[in-house]
């Protein structure tokens, strides 16, 4: 091979990074960025825009490893990046980094963040600028736009967007509340003023109103508000194609951050957290974790394994799914995982950390809580009713509404009857509801008003017969 082709020991790149890096350890680990998207097909049928920004924008990771005797695995070392190619990252390199603080808002149903943190956004989206005109077609697709979208609603970007936004940004990843829906996915902006960012995103979702046929009315759940979006493609058109999949969002205001959703649910589940306080920096296992890594950084990537084995399905082909499935307790072991780079000098700082369980203690752990889930289950309220007698007391299965100016709701079996139907206003239960069992006979019925049972509500078994009514 060294007398037919190039191989890594001539690379420039690795040769750096080699250097970077040596000294005494316990063992050296490299990555090479290059075939990482070949690689990963091996087990996926669908590309990754996260793992394309990898693998555009660096060359190597040169890692030592080191372990704890509370069973931490660090790997810390160096990273080079691409300086040719027109990336993401190249623009983040340059526009300095910060502390993130997503985990405030962050459920701790969390599976992933990737996080990104810089000096300003300004001054982060002036370096993308500058970055993107190394690819003259693609710049001046990228201008024409932006001219059509700022012309069209009468806005300005950089007044009505880009003035509010402070220092960090996230994307979300997170369980569902329901298991049969796909992940909940969100994008997070810190703002510098809350009000600031209000005023302007009220400013053009007026817009929006004007010159489209949108009619969506402004929602609000629990004292927060939510409304809607309704520009096609705004986020790929500011960030890129790794935001392609955030078109026509709802949003709301958590704390000092603006969250940006598909799904009107989403939202509404990360308030219901924010609330209760059940989020990652209330988590005293995310904490301590977090702190193993460097306050400031310009990327941080953070996986939560049990959670995501839950729900990856849809991210892997079938034979991958079946094979984490089966060494379900050999992934989850090592159940936090994070990656971080932090710019210094000509590399980026790099800590790629996991905490390990033995497996055998993680088995035991998820047969304790689904044991537990079983006690506590609220999906199958016939057998507590019978057999504990609970008065006033009628559990209704969760539903997700897709589009909060939606007048009702259906949600079926697999078999493609009926399972809820519900009615809606303004996002929040309204007027009549129905359960139904999978051969079509009526489980529960009742009324809602305001998002709270009212009236007389009823329960049937399987057989139709009445066991239970309340008045509410």
């Amino acid at each position: 091979d060294e007398y037919q082709m190039p191989y890594i020991g001539r690379d420039f790149n690795f040769i750096e990074i080699n250097k970077a890096v040596e000294g005494e350890n316990m063992a050296r680990i490299y990555l090479q960025y290059n075939y990482l998207d070949d690689y990963l097909a091996c087990y996926s049928d669908t590309q990754n825009e996260y793992l394309n920004l990898f693998s555009q924008s660096m060359h190597y990771s040169g890692l030592t490893l080191e372990m704890t005797p509370n069973n931490l695995i660090r790997l810390k070392g160096y990273t080079n990046i691409s300086d040719t190619i027109h990336t993401f990252l190249l623009a983040m390199a340059n526009s300095g980094n910060s502390t993130l603080t997503t985990q405030k808002i962050a459920s701790k149903r969390t599976s992933s963040i990737l996080a990104f943190g810089f000096d300003s956004f300004n001054e982060f989206y002036s370096n993308l600028d500058i970055v993107l005109q190394n690819d003259t077609k693609e710049y001046e697709e990228y201008q024409t736009n932006i001219k059509k979208l700022e012309g069209f609603l009468g806005i300005s970007l950089q007044k009505n967007f880009f003035s509010w936004i402070d220092n960090e940004f996230a994307i979300i990843n997170s369980e569902p509340v329901i298991s049969t829906k796909e992940n909940e996915f969100a994008l997070v902006f810190k703002a510098n003023d809350i009000n600031n960012a209000k005023e302007n995103l009220t400013f053009i979702t007026n817009r929006i109103k004007r010159r489209t046929p949108t009619k969506f009315k402004e929602v609000n759940y629990k004292g927060y508000s939510i409304n809607y979006l309704s520009v096609k493609g705004l986020f790929k058109i500011m960030l890129g194609k790794m935001f392609t999949k955030l078109d026509k969002p709802y949003f709301t205001f958590i704390d000092d951050y603006v969250v940006f959703s598909n799904h009107p649910q989403t939202l509404k589940n990360m308030i219901d957290d924010y609330i209760t306080k059940n989020t990652l920096a209330n988590s005293t296992d995310f904490t301590e974790f977090y702190n193993e890594f460097n306050p400031k950084s310009n990327l941080f990537f953070y996986i939560n394994t049990p959670i995501l084995h839950k729900n990856i399905q849809e991210f892997v082909d079938a034979q991958t799914y079946k094979d984490l499935t089966k060494n379900k307790k050999y992934i989850v072991c090592f159940n936090q995982i994070g990656f971080q780079l932090t710019k210094n000098a000509n590399w980026f700082e790099t800590a790629l950390i996991t905490q390990f369980t033995n497996p055998n203690q993680v088995q035991l752990d998820i047969d304790n809580i689904f044991k537990q889930s079983l006690k506590t289950d609220k999906a199958s309220p016939m057998v507590l009713l019978k057999e504990e007698q609970l008065e006033n007391e009628i559990f209704v299965s969760e539903i997700q509404l897709d589009d909060l100016s939606a007048k009702n709701q259906i949600e079926n079996y697999e078999n493609g009857q009926p399972k809820i139907e519900a009615n809606f206003k303004n996002g929040l239960k309204n007027g009549n509801y129905f359960e139904y069992y999978p051969n079509g006979t009526i489980k529960i019925k009742g009324k809602y008003k305001d998002d709270q049972k009212t009236g007389i509500w009823k329960i049937y078994d399987a057989t139709g017969t009445l066991i239970q009514k309340d008045k509410f």
